[in-house]
């Protein structure tokens, strides 16, 4: 699979006329938005402004398997000092850390247990564990041993 290369000029020309800056630094994309995020057709194809950014400005090429994270937490943001690198891993860890994770809102697990500091660990999927849970499931799978 060859990788992609768009025209780094052409698109700078592109952005540079699609966008506000507001108090927070942040380059708001004034196109197309589909899910909060900033869209840009080139050559008949859609692209996450975003995404553009880092190939631009950061060097990520275009078909890489790093995910382009905000530190600003602004979709719409395509300013690359906003932008950084990361695995899917790291992006689930910065949006539940962030409060964004559609997860993070619930705060008791399946069976009831509140979701606190004491008995909820974090898994390297960035998933919120519920100890008390575990401690059940864990002793279920454990053979009992008789005296």
């Amino acid at each position: 699979m060859s990788e992609i290369i768009l025209p780094k000029d052409e698109l700078i020309d592109r952005l540079n006329t699609k966008f506000i800056i507001d108090n927070n630094g942040c380059w708001n994309f004034t196109g197309v938005i589909l899910d909060g995020y900033g869209y840009l057709t080139f050559k008949n194809k859609m692209y996450r402004v975003h995404r553009l950014s880092a190939y631009i400005y950061l060097d990520n090429p275009m078909d890489s398997d790093l995910f382009v994270l905000h530190k600003c937490d602004n979709r719409r943001c395509f300013n690359p000092a906003h932008l950084f690198l990361g695995t899917h891993s790291d992006n689930m860890k910065d949006s539940v850390a962030k409060g964004t994770h559609k997860e993070s809102r619930k705060t008791h697990c399946k069976s009831g247990h509140e979701f606190n500091y004491k008995n909820t660990s974090i898994t390297n999927l960035g998933k919120r564990r519920c100890l008390v849970c575990a401690r059940i499931y864990d002793a279920k799978r454990r053979p009992s041993v008789k005296k």
